[in-house]
């Protein structure tokens, strides 16, 4: 049975979708703690409601002190020109506003929820609704270990309000996509897709709602086949081991999906 860590930010719908598939047995693995880096996030509430160990791990701490007294840690991301004039560096000093140090702090971030997490041993992390970008620190901690869902279809639509970007563009098909975490924004080798119709009569709530649907199925039959060890990265594809399994491509008359769901996930 795989250890699995949830990652969130919001509401926890997904944490939900796949915990019910847990609590039925179907899923085979147990959730050993949920991290947020939102204190108030409902997801941590959802979590202590089922006796799970709900971890908040404050962003904001990481300032330029908390910088300067991991230095013996974060200096092994630094080059050696960075390192000649950072100690004497005044507060002031257009580093500590530039994109390279906000990507130090966020690797700074992921060493601390490391350190948090350690001790429960987990097999793998699943992002549901985590709203920051993953360092390479952590992803070399738990490679090809990490799961995401992004609601569009990849590669298209990155980033956030992905629903409201596919919406706006105006196209015909779109969908959500579950894939495994790597050092590119939502760019990762993906696992499984959901394809739905954009309707004419749609709104950017109603396409999101449809979407999040399918969310809720595909993610947990991810999750699924990841506990099951059927998941193989090779370069830029995930191979499943399909071999023993029956899968539906139509769901609904409405959404196709690829490579498709177990029977057990076709619910409403």
């Amino acid at each position: 049975m795989k250890k699995l860590i949830v990652f969130g930010s919001g509401r926890g719908s997904n944490f939900e979708s796949i915990y019910k598939y847990i609590e039925k047995g179907i899923i085979k693995a147990k959730v050993v703690a949920v991290v947020s880096n939102k204190e108030n996030a409902p997801i941590l509430e959802k979590a202590r409601k089922r006796k799970i160990p709900a971890i908040y791990v404050n962003p904001k701490n990481i300032t330029r002190e908390e910088f300067f007294r991991n230095y013996d840690f974060i200096k092994n991301y630094l080059t050696e020109e960075d390192k000649n004039y950072l100690l004497k560096a005044p507060e002031n000093h257009e580093f500590f506003s530039s994109n390279k140090f906000k990507e130090l702090k966020r690797i700074l971030y992921d060493h601390k929820i490391f350190h948090t997490i350690k001790e429960f041993e987990a097999d793998g992390i699943i992002l549901a609704g985590y709203m920051r970008v993953v360092s390479k620190y952590l992803i070399d901690k738990f490679p090809n270990k990490i799961l995401n869902i992004h609601p569009s279809l990849l590669p298209s639509f990155v980033g956030l309000n992905a629903q409201k970007q596919a919406y706006d563009y105006g196209v015909k098909i779109a969908g959500a996509t579950v894939h495994i975490v790597n050092e590119v924004l939502d760019g990762g080798p993906i696992i499984i897709q959901a394809a739905v119709p954009v309707r004419e009569d749609d709104t950017e709530e109603s396409l999101t709602k449809r979407i999040l649907k399918y969310e809720h199925k595909i993610y947990p039959q991810a999750v699924k086949w990841f506990c099951e060890d059927r998941l193989l990265v090779d370069g830029r594809k995930v191979k499943i081991d399909l071999t023993d399994l029956k899968l539906k491509n139509i769901v609904n008359n409405e959404a196709l999906i690829s490579p498709g769901l177990e029977e057990v996930f076709l619910e409403n």
